[in-house]
């Protein structure tokens, strides 16, 4: 595959020694035994390595990937040169959704940020599954919503939010996102996701190393205390933190299994 900015992780990682299962990622995790079931066979799993381009912008994916405990970051090329992310995703998502729900082509770029493992599956056959499984195709229309809204989310962040409240919040979602508090990611590639200098995200990532926060080196970060960078990037919960939005649509989800199963009770299907 192509390598991006993101390359300078590549040869850091080492594949994590987590028991992976499909549960582990939450989108698969609700859906119904039986449904789950039916897509089991078509799952595979892989690791995928830091820099990877899974995806480039106006062309179409070949396979579907849900993360377990590695990072995909979404983000677009300017003319200039630089680039501006959008939205990252972990195990509690999948990418993409637009292309199963009918999207032809990607309006933006898809770079394995921190290595990890992933389900994949073909495009194409998860296109046709989600027409076929009862159930499947609604999951995957609440996920594309709450993506909009973790989406949104990042916006009213950047905009007001100061860099370090931004990179304690990356760090918590890429720590999230890898099932670790100890992960490869260079400054390289957190300027590029955040649209900063690699400077500024240097002098950032030192003072919450001085602070005893985290610590790094040669491409690898270490989270020492997560209730200090809690603290720190406190200020996003008035706009709503991506875990909130994904319980909300993992509820809205369960409500309306729920809903659903009493309509065929009562009419005796």
């Amino acid at each position: 595959m192509q390598k991006s900015w993101l390359e300078s992780n590549e040869g850091l990682e080492t594949p994590m020694p987590h028991h992976h299962a499909f549960l582990q990622n939450r989108v698969l995790a609700v859906l119904h035994p039986q449904e789950l079931q039916e897509l089991q066979p078509h799952l595979k799993m892989t690791h995928l390595r830091a820099g990877e381009v899974l995806a480039e912008s106006g062309k179409s994916l070949s396979h579907i990937y849900f993360p377990i405990d590695s990072a995909i970051s979404l983000f677009y090329r300017l003319e200039c040169g630089s680039s501006a992310g959008v939205a990252v995703i972990g195990n509690e998502g999948m990418f993409s959704v637009a292309q199963v729900l009918g999207g032809n082509t990607i309006p933006y770029w898809a770079v394995v940020e921190t290595a990890g493992h992933v389900f994949q599956i073909e495009a194409k056959t998860l296109a046709k599954l989600s027409t076929s499984i009862d159930g499947l195709h609604n999951v995957f229309l609440l996920y594309a919503q709450a993506s909009m809204t973790q989406v949104s989310q990042t916006v009213v962040c950047e905009k007001h939010h100061s860099l370090i409240q931004q990179l304690c919040q990356h760090l918590l979602l890429i720590s999230d996102k890898a099932l670790a508090d100890d992960f490869v990611l260079t400054h390289e590639a957190i300027a590029n996701m955040l649209g900063v200098r690699r400077e500024s995200v240097s002098e950032a990532a030192s003072e919450l190393r001085n602070q005893g926060l985290i610590a790094y080196n040669r491409g690898r970060i270490k989270v020492l205390d997560r209730t200090g960078l809690v603290g720190w990037q406190a200020a996003f919960l008035a706009v709503g933190v991506p875990g909130l939005m994904l319980a909300l649509w993992v509820a809205t989800l369960r409500s309306h299994r729920s809903r659903l199963a009493k309509l065929c009770a009562n009419t005796g299907r």
